[in-house]
């Protein structure tokens, strides 16, 4: 049970390393950067946590590029294209074929740069489908369960077969109810930042403003923007934009319940 609880502090201690090491880097602190991310390398390491492994090593590479250790950003990332790979990481191969890509081409190695990039567009490509093939399976089961719900009432009178039909149903009613919640919450997600989308913060407002009307409380409603954030994608491009955008997401969800 002890080491149970310290598996678990550890892989905490772990994430918070990493988002030192992001804040230490947003700074341009890089070797206090490096020194959070290879502390969480080494802590997954040693526990076994291979996707925060694989994560701490695209960090690292970042460090190495933006210190124009371009050929060390390289071997970085083909090290942890490899570790991803053998664990079935999609997400850390999405990040590495990214990134290879574009150090690919600002060393003027344009193949693979571009076999890179073909791979990345690839690889997106059917994590999307994958998610859109659970929206398909999530309607099919709601077929499955009315399908299965009129066959009950058909066959009442046959307590025996009434028994395993509802059986059956409990069973497709819960891989559905499953298979809901989880397209459900990838649907209400922006897939950057990881927050709740504009189309969950309409529906919840609307149904605040339906509280307060009833009730008739106060409401109050707080607006976040980053300002001059042009300047980070025009000064050190999308990507870099992307992952100050994924930086503040996860500060937001930190502070606020």
């Amino acid at each position: 049970s002890r080491y149970a609880d310290q598996i678990g502090f550890d892989y905490i201690r772990n994430d918070i390393l990493r988002q030192k090491g992001q804040y230490e880097l947003m700074l341009g602190n890089l070797d206090t950067a490096y020194k959070f991310f290879q502390e969480s390398m080494q802590l997954s390491q040693q526990h076994g946590f291979q996707a925060d492994e694989v994560a701490s090593a695209i960090w690292l590479s970042e460090v190495d590029y933006r210190q124009g250790k371009l050929q060390a950003t390289v071997d970085r990332l083909l090290d942890a294209l490899i570790r991803a790979r053998k664990n079935h990481y999609d997400e850390g191969c999405l990040r590495a074929h990214q990134k290879l890509a574009q150090v690919y081409e600002e060393m003027g190695s344009f193949k693979p740069a571009y076999e890179h990039l073909k791979v990345f567009t690839e690889l997106e490509k059917r994590i999307n489908l994958e998610k859109n093939d659970l929206k398909f399976k999530t309607i099919e089961s709601v077929y499955r369960t009315q399908a299965l719900q009129s066959e009950a009432r058909i066959i009442q009178s046959k307590n025996e077969q009434l028994e395993k039909e509802i059986s059956e149903r409990k069973w497709v009613e819960e891989a559905l109810r499953q298979s809901e919640d989880k397209y459900r919450r990838l649907a209400n997600l922006d897939p950057l930042t990881g927050l709740n989308n504009r189309r969950y913060f309409y529906d919840v407002a609307l149904n605040e403003m339906r509280r307060v009307k009833r009730y008739r409380r106060p409401l109050s409603i707080l607006m976040v923007d980053l300002d001059q954030f042009k300047n980070v994608n025009d000064r050190f491009g999308h990507l870099t934009g992307d992952q100050v955008l994924q930086w503040i997401a996860q500060r937001l969800e930190d502070f606020l319940r």
